[in-house]
């Protein structure tokens, strides 16, 4: 039987872990990596890794509210696509953090899109149709067109509106 464990990132990973997120996602998605590096001191922001058998295969970076935790990046180590890495990861934050969880998604445009909330659904995720825009994470870029979905169920607009108003003045101000 394989042990994982789902532990603090020490900041000597840290390099690997943008590696990765580089790799991962469009450069409008993610901070400069002095900015990124940053949030290591942010005392609401943090950084998991999920090992195997000592091995790191994933990441989970988010914030930490008192009423939810909202995911920044979850990204999976690519030589480990495709064992179900992800599905281990928010299934250990989903029963570590037992808050709701909010993460931010693109509209189901797509096929990669629509394949992205699919996994999130199977994880136990619901799409919130309320209109949403992340602010630019670098400086020069446009606000990005997204969707919000949330564990424990769909959420009320008076929770959306909340959520927002914590994006832009906590997780944005970065």
């Amino acid at each position: 039987m394989k042990s994982s464990v789902l532990r603090e990132m020490k900041k000597e990973e840290f390099n690997d872990f943008f590696k990765i997120l580089e790799s991962s996602f469009p450069v409008k998605e993610y901070r400069s990596y002095e900015r990124q590096k940053e949030l290591l001191d942010h005392p609401d922001y943090d950084i998991e890794v999920y090992e195997e058998e000592e091995r790191i295969k994933g990441y989970i970076s988010s914030w930490k509210f008192k009423d939810f935790n909202f995911v920044e990046h979850l990204v999976v180590c690519p030589d480990t696509r495709g064992e179900g890495i992800g599905t281990k990861i928010l299934t250990s934050a989903r029963s570590k953090w037992i808050k709701r969880i909010y993460l931010e998604v693109e509209p189901p445009e797509d096929k990669i899109s629509r394949r992205r909330i699919a996994f999130y659904e199977r994880n136990g995720f619901e799409l919130n149709e309320y209109p949403y825009a992340q602010p630019p994470l670098m400086p020069g870029n446009a606000e990005i067109p997204l969707l919000i979905m949330t564990s424990q169920g769909k959420i009320t607009e008076e929770d959306f509106h909340e959520f927002k108003r914590k994006m832009k003045g906590v997780v944005y101000i970065y």
